[in-house]
C-alpha cells in the first residue's frame, strides 16, 4: 500500500511540475506569438491556446504509462503539448507561407515581422504536416509547406525533423514541437532556472477548425484528452458516416475557398496593376518605423513632414511603375537628398537591429539614383553605396545593389567583382545574420531569384569580353549564364504569372530575357547579330518552349518589363532568328516610330533624319534598340 501510495505522490508531483512548467512557458510565448496573429489579420481567422489541466496531464500520463509497461518513459520527454496553441487561417492557400514565417522565428532565432523570437535557438523539435492526399492534389498541403521549410532547414532537419503523416479522417493540419527556455517555482516553492520546456503549434484552416470542433464535441465530448484528432475515426457507426459525409462536403469549403483566394489575388494584378507590389508595401513600413523613431527622439514635425514627404513621393513613383530612366527618379533622388541633409543630426538612430535611419533614407536615394539609367552609372553613386555597405557588410540587399552597380561598370576585373559579390551573397541568403532590416523581411523572398539572375548577367559580360581572346572561357561563361537564368525561368509556370508580385515580374522577366540572349549569343558566336540573321541557320533551340516563353512575355504579370526597350530588342532578335518576319518587322516598326518621336522630344530638329536618331537618344538601351529595329527591318526587308 506505502508503496501504491509513494507511486501515487510522484505521479502527482511530477504532473503539478509538468503543469507549472506549462503556465511558464504559456506566460513567456503567448504575447509574441499573439502580436504575430495580430499582424496577420489578412490570412487568420483566431488564434487559440490553451494549458492543459493537471487531470488532463495525469490521464496522458497513465496512457503513456499503459502503452510502455516496462517503465520507457518519461513525461517530461513524451508531454510535449501541455501548452499549445493553434492558428485558425481563413484558407489553406495562406498555409505555406505562414508556416514559412512561423519557423523562421523558430529557427532563426531572430524577430520576424518586428516580434522578437520566443523559442529557443536551435529549439526546433519536430514538424508533422498532417494530411492524406496524394500531393498532386489541389487540397494537399504536403509539396507547398515542404517546399517553403527546404529554405530554412538544412537537408539533414528536413530529413529527420520534418514528416508526412495522415489519419482516417482527412486531418489536414501542420503540428510544430519547439522548446522554450523558462524559470518557474515548483510545486514545493524551489526556483527552476533556464529550463527547456516543449509547446506544440498547430496551424490549419477554418474548416478543419470547424470539423474538429463538431467531432469533438458530437463524438468525443466524454474524452478528457481533447485530442479529436488522435483518436479513431467512427466510419462504421451511424455517427461515423455522417461526419464522414460532412468532412467530405468541408474539404469541399476548403478547396472552394482556396481557389476564390486565389483568384482573388490574381484579378487585384491583372485588373489593378497597381497593387501588391513589394516595394509598396514596404515603402509603408519603412516609413512608419523611421518617423516612429524620430519622433521617440523628440525630432522637430518640421524634419518628420520632410522625411514624410520622401516616402509618399516614393510610393507615387512605384504605383506609376515607371520605366528604368524616368525623369521622376532622379526627383525622387534629390527628394532623399533633401530629407537626409535636414535629417543629418539624427541619421545614426538605431532601431533594435542596429540598422540606421541613414541606411534607409540612403538606400531609397541610391535605389532611385540606380534607376535613372540603365547604362553605367557616376562613379560617386557607387563610391556612396561602397560606404553604405561598408556599414553593414553583411545586409544581402546591400550586396545585391552593389554586384548591380559593378555590372553597370565597364571593366573586366568589375564583372569578376561582381560574382564574386554576388556569390557570397547568394551562399549567405539563409544564415539569420546575413538578413536586412527586421522591416524589409519580404524582399529576401525576391533575392533568391534576384541573385542567381544578376550572377548570370555578369556571367554573360565576362563571355561577350572574352568572346575574341578566350573563346573557351568565354562559352564556360555564357554557359554557367544560361543555366543560371533557365533556373529561375524553370520554377515559374503560368499560373504563377498570374498573381506574380510587380518586382518578382521584373525579375523572372529579366530571366527569360537573359536566357532568351545567351541562346542567341550561342548561335552567333563571336560573329555579330545582323551577320546570323542574314545566314538563315536554324538555330537548335526548343521552339516549343521558346514560343511559350514569348507568350509568357506578353501577359500582364509581366507587362512592365515586357515594355522596356532591352526586352523589346530581344524579342525581335528572337523572332528573326525563328523566321517570323512579320512579327519581327512589326515590333521594329513601332519600336523605331515611338523612338523617333522621343528623339524630337530631344530635339528641336524637325524631320530629323532616321540615322540621327539614335544620337539625340538620351538612354543606353533606347540607342541600342533604336539601331536594332533598324537593322532588323532593313534585313527583312
Amino acid at each position: 500500500m506505502n508503496s501504491i501510495n509513494e507511486q501515487n505522490n510522484k505521479e502527482s508531483l511530477v504532473c503539478a511540475d509538468i503543469e507549472y512548467r506549462a503556465t511558464a512557458a504559456e506566460n513567456h510565448c503567448h504575447g509574441a506569438l499573439n502580436k504575430l496573429a495580430d499582424l496577420n489579420r489578412d490570412c487568420l481567422y483566431t488564434f487559440k491556446h490553451r494549458k492543459k489541466t493537471r487531470k488532463k496531464i495525469r490521464n496522458k500520463a497513465r496512457s503513456y504509462y499503459e502503452d510502455n509497461p516496462d517503465g520507457q518513459f518519461d513525461p517530461y520527454d513524451e508531454i510535449k503539448d501541455a501548452w499549445a496553441c493553434r492558428y485558425v487561417l481563413l484558407s489553406q492557400e495562406f498555409m505555406p507561407g505562414f508556416v514559412e514565417k512561423l519557423v523562421r522565428l523558430i529557427v532563426t532565432n531572430k524577430p520576424v515581422d518586428g516580434i522578437s523570437s520566443p523559442f529557443k535557438h536551435g529549439g526546433l523539435e519536430e514538424i508533422t504536416i498532417y494530411d492524406n492526399r496524394p500531393d498532386k492534389d489541389p487540397l494537399s498541403i504536403v509539396s507547398k509547406v515542404t517546399d517553403k521549410l527546404s529554405r530554412l532547414l538544412s537537408p539533414e532537419d528536413l530529413e529527420n525533423k520534418v514528416k508526412k503523416d495522415s489519419k482516417p479522417s482527412g486531418y489536414s493540419s501542420v503540428h510544430i514541437i519547439a522548446k522554450v527556455t523558462v524559470d518557474y517555482t515548483t510545486i514545493s516553492g524551489e526556483d527552476k532556472k533556464g529550463v527547456d520546456v516543449a509547446v506544440e503549434v498547430q496551424i490549419r484552416d477554418i474548416f478543419e477548425d470547424a470539423w474538429g470542433e463538431i467531432e469533438h464535441r458530437m463524438v468525443y465530448s466524454s474524452k478528457d484528452d481533447g485530442e479529436g484528432e488522435n483518436r479513431p475515426f467512427l466510419s462504421d457507426s451511424i455517427w461515423g458516416q455522417h461526419l464522414n459525409a460532412l468532412k467530405t462536403l468541408l474539404d469541399g469549403c476548403s478547396q472552394y475557398a482556396s481557389i476564390l483566394y486565389r483568384y482573388e489575388q490574381q484579378s487585384q494584378i491583372v485588373e489593378n496593376p497597381k497593387s501588391d507590389s513589394a516595394p509598396l508595401s514596404l515603402a509603408d513600413t519603412d516609413k512608419r518605423h523611421v518617423i516612429s523613431l524620430l519622433k521617440q527622439e523628440g525630432v522637430g514635425n518640421q524634419i518628420i513632414l520632410v522625411v514624410d514627404a520622401a516616402y509618399e513621393q516614393l510610393k507615387g513613383v512605384q504605383e506609376q511603375r515607371l520605366q528604368l530612366s524616368d525623369p521622376a527618379y532622379q526627383e525622387l533622388a534629390d527628394t532623399f537628398a533633401d530629407a537626409i541633409k535636414v535629417s543629418q543630426a539624427f541619421l545614426d538612430l538605431k532601431f533594435s537591429d542596429g540598422y540606421s535611419v541613414r541606411y534607409f533614407l540612403e538606400s531609397e536615394r541610391l535605389l532611385a539614383l540606380m534607376n535613372t539609367t540603365e547604362s553605367e552609372l557616376p562613379l560617386t553613386v557607387y563610391d556612396d553605396y561602397q560606404k553604405l555597405f561598408n556599414q553593414f557588410p553583411e545586409d544581402l540587399v546591400l550586396a545585391f545593389r552593389k554586384g548591380q552597380i559593378l555590372c553597370r561598370k565597364t571593366e573586366l576585373q568589375d564583372f569578376h567583382l561582381a560574382v564574386t559579390v554576388l556569390e557570397k551573397a547568394q551562399a549567405n541568403i539563409e544564415n539569420p545574420r546575413c538578413r536586412s532590416s527586421n522591416f524589409r523581411q519580404k524582399g529576401l523572398n525576391l533575392l533568391r531569384d534576384a541573385i542567381p539572375v544578376q550572377i548570370g548577367h555578369a556571367c554573360a559580360l565576362i563571355s561577350e569580353r572574352l568572346i575574341k581572346t578566350d573563346p573557351k572561357k568565354a562559352k564556360g561563361y555564357l554557359e554557367r549564364s544560361t543555366q543560371l537564368n533557365q533556373s529561375v525561368v524553370d520554377r515559374c509556370n503560368l499560373d504563377m504569372l498570374s498573381h506574380v508580385e510587380a518586382d518578382h515580374g521584373r525579375i523572372l522577366g529579366r530571366a527569360i530575357n537573359n536566357f532568351l540572349n545567351c541562346l542567341i549569343d550561342k548561335e552567333r558566336g563571336d560573329g555579330t547579330i545582323a551577320a546570323y540573321i542574314l545566314s538563315k541557320r536554324t538555330p537548335e533551340w526548343d521552339k516549343d518552349r521558346i514560343a511559350e516563353l514569348l507568350q509568357w512575355m506578353d501577359h500582364p504579370g509581366l507587362a512592365k518589363f515586357r515594355a522596356e526597350y532591352s526586352t523589346r530588342d530581344t524579342i525581335m532578335v528572337v523572332r528573326a532568328v525563328l523566321g517570323e518576319t512579320d512579327l519581327a518587322k512589326k515590333e521594329a516598326s513601332a519600336v523605331m516610330d515611338e523612338l523617333y518621336k522621343r528623339a524630337l522630344s530631344y530635339s528641336s530638329l524637325e524631320g530629323m533624319h532616321p540615322g540621327l536618331v539614335s544620337v539625340n537618344l538620351k538612354q543606353y538601351d533606347e540607342k541600342l534598340c533604336y539601331s536594332r529595329a533598324v537593322t532588323i527591318h532593313t534585313l527583312l526587308g
